[in-house]
């Protein structure tokens, strides 16, 4: 984990009781470090290509509208390990793996543009580790915003492994929605696609 590596472990338990707060939580919950670095400006959402991510992204939108910021859309993805070992990592070979998920970063943007005409926003598909690709964007955002799936029982005592991530190297306010309400994401950048195309 990044975690480990990126901060003395006594600031990663610091860190740890946003991440149950995190867990726990039936709705979003907002975790601000005590030690913001840098200038920042705008709001960062992270997204993935489940079903369920554009509820994510209009808590962003509406955080967004709120102070009169920019959104910034950033969907991180990785090659599988299996590929890279199987394939050369040549610039056709990356554009072709990189298509869909330019495409998913373009639909959810499209939807968010039509919902929201007033706000300002962009949107990324970053080859990357999740987490730092969100933290990492330019400019620095002032809030970043992220999913984590909705769970019960002794599950809901952990996060995903971004959600998680992040919050052990969050050095700006976070806000983190759980995502087990049902979405209507699909058919929302279905039809987006569809009129796009």
């Amino acid at each position: 984990s990044a975690a480990s590596s990126d901060y003395p472990l006594r600031d990663v338990y610091k860190r740890q009781p946003g991440v149950r707060v995190a867990a726990h939580a039936a709705g979003p919950v907002a975790v601000i470090p005590g030690d913001v670095s840098g200038e920042r400006r705008g709001v960062v959402v992270g997204v993935d290509d489940t079903d369920e991510c554009m509820r994510v992204a209009d808590v962003a939108a509406e955080e967004a509208l709120k102070t009169g910021q920019a959104l910034h859309v950033v969907h991180a993805w990785m090659a599988p390990t299996v590929w890279l070992d199987a394939f050369p990592l040549d610039d056709e070979f990356m554009t072709s793996l990189a298509e869909p998920h330019l495409r998913l970063v373009d639909d959810i943007v499209g939807v968010l543009r039509g919902e929201h005409p007033s706000l300002d926003v962009t949107g990324q598909a970053v080859h990357g580790v999740p987490a730092p690709c969100i933290l990492d964007s330019d400019p620095l955002p002032a809030l970043v915003v992220v999913g984590t799936r909705g769970r019960s029982g002794f599950q809901r005592l952990f996060l995903g492994s971004v959600s998680r991530d992040l919050l052990l190297n969050l050095d700006v306010p976070a806000i983190v929605v759980p995502t087990a309400r049902p979405a209507t994401s699909t058919a929302r950048a279905a039809e987006h696609s569809a009129t796009a195309s």
